[in-house]
């Protein structure tokens, strides 16, 4: 009995011990279990955190990549080798950005060697211009050149000007300053002699035609003297003529001398209007296109850089413009009150007024207006204009 006891206490002592022995190997393997439970856990947010991480990296690559480009700057046009380019030109200050291109060094950044030839008026110009002896014309436009357009001729206006300011314009009706008191209304100037630069159908013509379109006149009203460039001074201080039409600088050179006298109703006839500008030859616009580009480029930086704003008089400027229309420094004035517009905008409806003037008062070949718009050609002056605008910003 004593014998059993203890078998069976040891019996149960050993069953104790194996049941705590399972129990602990139970705990072992659930903890192991939980342990890559964990793991896994964390190697699944891991990635998560990972890539939130890494995403605003990946923005801020990709921003970086889009300014690039404003690093490497704006490319400038090749210069050519040496190309000749003949321009004919009526010296008058609306074509500084011309004078300062050549002046300044513009053309031959672009490898332009560009011949300036002055002429006397726009009618001349256009018939070198078809006779193949000149490639462009800085010039009004003129009945010469419409007539030319209507025979047929592809000189292309490809280039702008400068404008008429809205107020204080140097291009006036200037009368002779011992009559200034007898010519004091528009009305007083009916039977007077007027003279023009240029003769009938010039841009001098115009000028005066719309000046006595203020009364309802026309030039049948007053006598029409023709006069060559650059002699209003001398016709109104001999007595030749009674007024004349004259622009900068000889307009301002006349009143100076105390020659001739612009009154109030003289001034400011064509406010805000281009009535000149740059035609090309069909050989130059469709044969060189890459000249008339580099061309069209050099005047729009030469507008853009130095015919803006107080640039317009500086010395260089003034210069310049006294060179080529073969004035004095002292006499250039107007450069201030015109407009260079740096955009090279080329005006239709100014153009379309030339027309029709010239029309009414029978310079034109034909009795019908045309379309004026398929005479000019944009694109060079547009390329121009914006190219400028990148290369003067940078």
């Amino acid at each position: 009995m004593g014998m059993c006891s203890r078998a069976t206490k040891l019996v149960t002592l050993l069953m104790a011990l194996m049941l705590i022995a399972t129990a602990c190997g139970s705990n072992e393997e659930a903890s192991e279990s939980e342990e890559p439970g964990s793991a896994t856990e964390a190697a699944s947010t891991e990635p998560e955190t990972d890539t939130a991480a890494t995403e605003p990296e990946e923005t801020e690559v990709e921003e970086t990549v889009t300014t690039e480009p404003e690093d490497t700057g704006v490319s400038d046009l090749e210069p050519l080798d040496n190309e000749k380019v003949v321009v004919g030109y009526v010296g008058i200050s609306k074509f500084a950005a011309l004078y300062v291109a050549e002046e300044s060094g513009y053309f031959d950044r672009y490898g332009l060697d560009v011949e300036l030839q002055k002429v006397a008026t726009g009618n001349d110009i256009a018939l070198l211009m078809d006779e193949g002896q000149v490639d462009v014309g800085a010039i009004a436009i003129t009945s010469g050149v419409f007539n030319s357009w209507n025979d047929g001729s592809e000189l292309t206006l490809f280039l702008p000007a400068a404008t008429e300011p809205f107020e204080g314009s140097q291009t006036q009706l200037l009368v002779r300053s011992d009559l200034a008191a007898e010519i004091a209304t528009l009305d007083d100037l009916l039977g007077r002699t007027v003279g023009i630069e240029g003769g009938p159908g010039s841009g001098a013509e115009y000028l005066l035609a719309k000046v006595l379109e203020r009364g309802g006149y026309t030039l049948a009203d007053v006598t029409v003297e023709t006069l060559g460039r650059g002699e209003a001074s001398l016709a109104l201080e001999g007595g030749l003529v009674e007024a004349a039409i004259a622009g900068s600088p000889a307009s301002v050179a006349i009143a100076a001398a105390g020659t001739g006298e612009a009154l109030e109703w003289g001034r400011d006839f064509v406010p805000g209007q281009m009535t000149v500008g740059y035609v090309a030859s069909p050989e130059f616009l469709t044969a060189r296109p890459d000249v008339a580009e580099r061309m069209a480029l050099a005047m729009a930086l030469a507008t853009a850089d130095l015919l803006q704003g107080d640039d317009r008089t500086s010395t260089d400027v003034v210069n310049a413009v006294a060179k080529y229309t073969e004035k004095q420094p002292e006499d250039v004035k107007d450069l201030p009150s015109l407009f260079f517009n740096p955009e090279m905008v080329i005006p239709v409806d100014g153009f379309e007024d030339v027309q029709r003037v010239h029309l009414a008062n029978g310079r034109l070949a034909y009795d019908e207006p045309f379309d004026i718009s398929s005479r000019i050609n944009v694109d060079f002056a547009a390329g121009a204009a914006s190219l400028a605008s990148q290369l003067t910003s940078n």
